[in-house]
């Protein structure tokens, strides 16, 4: 089988990684080569040279970044597996060059450039969406209150949130319903897409949900839960 791809997009706290390296082991128990990378990975190498750009607050990060993209398709090119991203057009592109105050009509036009860079692979995404405070809370209770002290400087910490004078808990919560809505108007194109409210948190229901849509894309059988 020639190289594919599996998007698993949302904002932070909506089951990206959980679920994304779910579906990774699942399909490779059913003989499909898959090679899933986290959000960190993708971050720490595959577009390594955008978020050293990000850091660096460079002028020409969506160029930076569809660079970024355009190697990862020549390597996907190279293989017969299915590549599993966890969170690589939200948080990596979108989050991102949100973060910086790009202008919503660049950042949605990068998105699209980004999902033409990879249209050979025929992605397939897994959009998690939901109500953004609700998926604040639940996530907090379940990581502990760390996760929300780590991500709440970096966020308001940014452009887009310094020029809005957000903070605390609520400046957090603002900026990822901003990306939510960006992702969702970006998705509104006719892309093999699995849509789950992730908000409730029944991730068992959410696997099976996800690994029957996997199957039918792939063609296996097999009980993925």
């Amino acid at each position: 089988m020639p190289a594919r791809l599996v998007l698993f997009e949302g904002i932070s706290g909506s089951g990206k990684s959980a679920l994304s390296e779910h579906a990774a082991t699942h399909l490779g128990m059913q003989g499909l080569m898959t090679q899933w990378l986290s959000e960190s990975a993708l971050l720490g190498d595959t577009f390594a040279p955008f978020w050293t750009a990000f850091s660096q607050r460079h002028d020409q990060l969506s160029t930076i970044l569809l660079e970024d993209w355009q190697r990862l398709a020549q390597t996907m090119h190279q293989t017969n597996a299915i590549f599993i991203l966890d969170g690589a057009l939200s948080v990596v592109t979108i989050a991102l060059l949100l973060a910086v105050d790009m202008p919503h009509t660049h950042i949605c036009q990068t998105a699209h450039e980004v999902l033409a860079c990879v249209s050979a692979f025929n992605p397939c995404i897994i959009h998690l969406r939901g109500d953004v405070d609700a998926i604040v809370q639940r996530t907090q209770e379940a990581r502990g209150v760390a996760w929300l002290q780590h991500l709440t400087p970096f966020v308001n910490g940014q452009t887009y949130q310094l020029a809005r004078g957000r903070t605390g808990r609520a400046g957090v919560g603002l900026f990822l319903l901003d990306m939510q809505m960006l992702l969702g108007d970006v998705l509104q194109q006719p892309y093999a897409l699995c849509s789950i409210d992730s908000t409730a948190g029944d991730w068992t229901d959410y696997q099976q949900t996800i690994m029957t849509y996997l199957k039918h894309q792939f063609q296996v059988s097999g009980n993925g839960a």
